[in-house]
């Protein structure tokens, strides 16, 4: 879930960035290297939130107890 709202906004803002390098030229000259720079750090900052995020007792999964009627194979 947390991976697919990720790639949503990743689309969201190449496609942002895209549109506003066709309507305006010229503001991605001059943010290009604050972009380039930020990138990178701005990028982890949102992998460590969506690792807290996964981690918090809200989004844990419930403990699944192994079902005795199911039979499972094991390949060797």
């Amino acid at each position: 879930m947390m991976k697919r709202i990720t790639v949503l906004v990743f689309i969201a803002l190449v496609t942002f960035v895209v549109i506003l390098l066709v309507k305006r030229p010229d503001i991605i000259g001059t943010w290009w290297l604050w972009l380039v720079g930020l990138a990178g750090p701005i990028i982890g900052f949102f992998q460590r939130i969506i690792q807290q995020v996964e981690q918090s007792r809200f989004f844990k999964p419930a403990d699944k107890k192994a079902d005795p009627n199911v039979k499972t194979e094991k390949t060797a």
